[in-house]
């Protein structure tokens, strides 16, 4: 094995409960060359002070205190200032196992652009491990990915090794403009540069699901979170031409990326004060014609009315008949103004 520098992003924001014990998971690692970047996304908590007295006693640990923007920024100053051949993501509320950058560093080559391993996921006092089949992926096969081993549910940064020269040569950063699908989309357009790909079976990061707060769980504007589903499109779009993904469940994976974030930009519109007007111009950009089979695919009661309305009234029969059905769970964003 290599002896290369590894350089870990940690974002931190008001984690303090969990951020000792993040950090001790990576000092205690069995592989030693690596730097840890903490980035401090101005947390009012003891959060800084923890940071400033790992730094005082490993050389190691660099920390940059910033004003709060959100962890897309947060990442970004850490790639910037990353000194590594690899590059890491952990989140604060998270932790690894003491063979985790032994066992990515170990599948990493001259051939290989990514790395890819899985998790164990934390559910307060329970967890459970998802396991697929390693394999290196060319380029030419690259569908595998989505078929065979479960990426589209994989998009998050932690658990993988990203090529720092290549990220700077494609000049990618997370988008600060988008608050839920950033890493997404960071992760995609890596992948389209990306000539092969090794995946790994290993669950070495411990990712805690219950974290509250958690930013994923979180809905922002309609408007937002309409920006984010189309930046997602686009770029899930760009990746099946590049890469010529063909294959049928491939394809299918591919799309439910892109209906799940059509979900978050109904459920952002009916939980808002939009007026109708404002909710149809958004509607009309969500392609419903095309996706409203995916959006309600659970076969219960009320979702097949949704797809029968739809069929027969469209938009608009659509929009009144979500507002009725919305306005016990979101009072406030249920008035119906015509």
């Amino acid at each position: 094995m290599n002896n290369d520098l590894i350089s870990i992003i940690v974002p931190i924001y008001n984690s303090e409960a969990y951020l000792e014990k993040c950090i001790n998971s990576i000092i205690l690692q069995t592989y030693k060359n690596w730097e840890l970047l903490l980035i401090n996304d101005g947390s009012i908590d003891h959060c800084k002070e923890i940071c400033n007295s790992y730094a005082e006693v490993d050389r190691r640990i660099k920390v940059f205190h910033k004003e709060n923007e959100g962890v897309s920024t947060a990442r970004n100053i850490g790639i910037d200032n990353a000194k590594g051949k690899w590059i890491a993501f952990i989140d604060s509320d998270d932790f690894v196992r003491e063979k985790y950058l032994e066992n990515l560093l170990s599948h990493t080559s001259d051939n290989v652009d990514l790395v890819i391993s899985y998790a164990e996921w934390f559910y307060n006092d329970t967890s459970k491990k998802n396991l697929y089949p390693s394999k290196l992926v060319q380029e030419d096969r690259f569908y595998l990915i989505f078929t065979e081993n479960g990426i589209h549910y994989y998009t998050a940064p932690w658990s993988k090794l990203f090529r720092l020269d290549l990220i700077n040569e494609i000049k990618l950063r997370f988008d600060c403009n988008i608050h839920c699908g950033e890493d997404l989309i960071f992760f995609i357009s890596y992948m389209l540069k990306a000539k092969s790909i090794y995946i790994s079976s290993d669950t070495d990061y411990c990712y805690n699901v219950e974290t509250p707060g958690s930013l994923v769980k979180s809905l922002k504007s309609a408007e937002n979170e309409l920006y984010s589903f189309k930046r997602i499109s686009e770029t899930v779009d760009l990746l099946i031409d590049c890469k010529n993904i063909k294959n049928k469940d491939a394809l299918k994976n591919l799309d439910w990326i892109k209906v799940n974030a059509a979900r978050r930009v109904l459920n952002a519109v009916y939980k808002s004060r939009l007026k109708r007007k404002e909710r149809l111009n958004i509607l009309s950009q969500l392609n419903l014609s095309k996706n409203i089979n995916e959006i309600y695919s659970d076969k219960c009661y009320k979702n097949k009315i949704f797809k029968i309305v739809y069929a027969i009234g469209k938009i608009k029969t659509y929009d009144c008949f979500k507002q009725i059905v919305t306005r016990n769970r979101y009072t406030k964003g249920c008035n119906i103004d015509e």
